[in-house]
This record gives C-alpha cells, sequence and structure tokens, in this order.
C-alpha cells in the first residue's frame, strides 16, 4: 500500500505546490544512530534535511531524494494498540503514512480540494490541528497558553491529518481497500 499512497501524495503536491522533506549527503554508518523507536542503528547524513518543491525535485530529475515516511514500527503499532485503543489494533489508521509540506495556506487548501475529488480515495476523517475552534484542553493547559498558542499543543504545532482508504483499481486489486492510511498536511 505505502509505495500507491506515494504515488497519490506526489500527484497531490503536483498540483497543489507541495513539498517534500528530502535528504542531504549521503547516509553512513560510520557514526550510526540509535532510532528510539526500536533501538536499531540508522545511518547518519553529513548534513540536515532540507524541503523541496515536488515539480523542482521532478524537473531536476531527484525524485529520489525525498525522505518519505516509514511505515509504522510492529512494536510502536503494538504499544499504539495497548497504550491507546485496548489491545484493539483496527483502531490503528497511521501504519502506512506520508506528510506534504506547504508555505501557504492557499496551496495546503488547494490540496485538500484535490483529495476531496480524488476518485482513488475515500476519506474516513479528518482531524484539522489548525483551527483553534477544534481544541481539546488538557490538564495544566492555562486559558492564556489556549489564546496564545490556539491549540492545546506545548509547542503550536499544526497540521490537518486525513485518514483516509484507497479504492483505485490497483489497491483494489490487491486487497487493500478496507486499510486506512494517514496523509498529514502542513505549512513548512
Amino acid at each position: 500500500l505505502d509505495p500507491i499512497l506515494r504515488e497519490i501524495c506526489q500527484r497531490w503536491a503536483s498540483s497543489s505546490n507541495g513539498h517534500f522533506l528530502c535528504k542531504l549527503g549521503k547516509p553512513s554508518m560510520e557514526n550510526p544512530e540509535i532510532d528510539p523507536r526500536n533501538g536499531s542503528l540508522e545511518p547518519t547524513r553529513s548534513e540536515t534535511s532540507r524541503i523541496e518543491l515536488w515539480e523542482d525535485l521532478v524537473k531536476s530529475d531527484r525524485k529520489e531524494e525525498v525522505t518519505w515516511a516509514r511505515i509504522k514500527n510492529p512494536q510502536r503499532a503494538i504499544e499504539k494498540a495497548v497504550r491507546c485503543y485496548g489491545q484493539d489494533p483496527s483502531y490503528l489508521v497511521d501504519l502506512c503514512r506520508q506528510t506534504i509540506l506547504f508555505q501557504s495556506v492557499t496551496d495546503l487548501n488547494c490540496c485538500l480540494r484535490n483529495i476531496l475529488t480524488d476518485q482513488d480515495i475515500e476519506i474516513v476523517r479528518v482531524k484539522n490541528r489548525m483551527s483553534a475552534h477544534n481544541v481539546k484542553s488538557k490538564p495544566g493547559v492555562t486559558a492564556r497558553m489556549m489564546k496564545v498558542f490556539g491549540t492545546s499543543s506545548d509547542t503550536g504545532y499544526r497540521d490537518v491529518a486525513i485518514n483516509l482508504c484507497i479504492t483505485s483499481p490497483e489497491a483494489a486489486a490487491r486487497g487493500l481497500t478496507d486499510h486506512i492510511c494517514e496523509v498529514v498536511r502542513t505549512l513548512s
């Protein structure tokens, strides 16, 4: 399912000035980092990541530089199912996920319109963490914090996450139309 979701995200990014996180430098196991999620050794990069417009990556034949989101680690998925969903893995909706970045709300909204009219997907849920109207207060979050951040997040992070099923002929042929994916759209 992951390659199908990537292809769909590329299509949406092309039509709405979408950006993706890209890697710089070559991976090296000289000084590997430990992945805190699963304890595995991960190669380090000689430089930091950057954000690139998808169309620029296509034009310059650099699509392989995109750092695609990985499928959720099985150990992390089990932890989340146990901790958050009463041991029911059917509630996990972000095993397969991707993120598209935008430099303006206009482009982010253009992408949303493209998603809403895409015949290859069925929207299951939209989590709008851009709007202060969709805030749920948490213990310790003061009214002043809510006013400053407009969200219960301590950092003020904002995104719009869309849970969706891919209903394309390719997904149907592989029996994947019931799996729920997540696409996060955020401002860069």
